[in-house]
């Protein structure tokens, strides 16, 4: 059973700033409630009882507003000083407070139907095997130019992965369920300099490691620029 989630919010949100202003990406609010708290409350909702929250960026407002949150003592953070750099520096970081062998993984900009959790946990996890939640409904995928897309193989394993495919089956939900053994994989690309998610992902599917799971009709948007963000405000109040 997977018990610990990292949510990733360690970036500046550059392409969100006309929404954020001074604050960081994490208190952008949608709906009343900031992008942190929709993530957390999900995620315990959903059994997770340890959460490793990686910040960055103005990491001292988003400290502050836990300090404040009902789950606080739910909480542990990582600091990522390199968090002008690629995230798969925050993912490496986690490492140190994750205690189980898999793991959920997720952006602080993406917000998920909940139902997307109970997917997850229910699909057979392999030892040592990473997974990347995937959805087939390409039409309904919001912003599909900015979406990170995926050839996925019978087998569920991907054989390409890039945001520019211009053949492709599926799309990056932004939500992984990761082994402790992924982090291996991590620490010999960020050593070679090879700095993102994807580049382990791809290091990790060569080696036979990592494969998909299909969520297909959970919904999910990725709130990173002042478009997305209205239509997320746009699902939330059901207009």
């Amino acid at each position: 059973m997977i018990k610990e989630a990292v949510i990733l919010a360690a970036g500046q949100g550059t392409r969100i700033r006309v929404i954020s202003g001074d604050r960081p990406k994490p208190l952008v609010e949608v709906g009343g409630r900031t992008l942190l708290d929709i993530g957390v409350e999900n995620l315990l909702a959903s059994g997770i009882e340890t959460i490793v929250l990686v910040v960055g960026y103005e990491h001292q407002q988003v400290r502050d507003h836990v300090a404040g949150r009902p789950w606080r003592d739910k909480i542990v953070f990582v600091q990522n000083d390199e968090w002008k750099k690629e995230n798969g520096l925050s993912v490496y970081a986690s490492r140190t407070a994750i205690t189980g062998q898999h793991f959920f993984v997720q952006m602080v900009d993406h917000i998920f139907d909940p139902g997307i959790y109970g997917k997850a946990m229910q699909a057979p996890l392999a030892d040592g095997a990473s997974y990347l939640c995937i959805d087939r409904d390409i039409p309904a995928v919001h912003d599909l130019d900015d979406a990170t897309k995926l050839v996925v193989e019978p087998d569920a394993s991907i054989s390409s992965i890039a945001k520019m495919l211009q053949e492709f089956n599926a799309v990056d939900t932004g939500l992984f369920v990761m082994s402790r053994t992924i982090f291996d994989f991590f620490e010999k690309a960020i050593a070679g300099g090879r700095n993102t998610i994807s580049h382990s992902v791809q290091d990790a599917g060569r080696a036979g490691s990592f494969f998909t799971i299909d969520v297909t009709g959970s919904s999910w948007i990725d709130v990173d620029t002042e478009e997305a963000w209205h239509e997320a405000v746009r699902r939330h109040s059901g207009s």
